[in-house]
């Protein structure tokens, strides 16, 4: 893959720069890279043309992804203590029927309950009891999460900075 450097916030390579770099797949923690977007690459300080998917490297949506902000900036992203999470219906949808969602109120989130994949976004496991929020207690940034599907007490996240859902889609 044709890579040229945008931008470097550290190590030796110069903007503009231009590398062909390994493409991979599978569990060899090679990047997939995809068409023309634009990646946020971690590279190896030593030898800069080693790129890992397990280092963190991934596409870079905009120039807003707060990941990239806070490296070129210094500005940390939004941290959510409120979590918002999907409720489905224990029981069995029936054939060619949505099965039954809700919005639960917001609750106090505690750190360990989540594995942060990007600033933004976040895989989380509630095992424990709702902990419901203090009166009068801040409701953003919000970490809104849908429960994933054949997983009993997982869910998949992402901070929000406006209002509650009101609904599940």
């Amino acid at each position: 893959m044709n890579v040229e450097v945008l931008e470097v916030i550290k190590g030796p390579v110069v903007t503009g720069e231009k590398f062909i770099l390994p493409q991979g797949g599978g569990g060899d923690c090679r990047v997939r890279y995809q068409g023309d977007a634009v990646y946020l690459i971690y590279a190896e300080p030593k030898n800069p043309k080693l790129i890992w998917h397990c280092s963190r490297t991934r596409p870079m949506p905009s120039l807003d992804d707060a990941e990239w902000v806070w490296l070129t900036t210094g500005k940390l992203p939004f941290i959510p203590t409120v979590v918002q999470r999907e409720s489905v219906s224990t029981e069995p949808c029936e054939e060619n029927k949505k099965c039954t969602a809700k919005w639960e109120p917001p609750e106090a989130l505690s750190a360990d309950q989540c594995h942060w994949r990007t600033p933004n976004q976040a895989r989380c496991t509630f095992t424990g009891p709702r902990v419901p929020l203090p009166e009068n207690a801040p409701t953003s940034p919000l970490l809104v999460c849908r429960h994933e599907a054949g997983h009993a007490s997982r869910y998949t996240c992402t901070v929000q900075k406006a209002a509650n859902p009101t609904q599940a889609e």
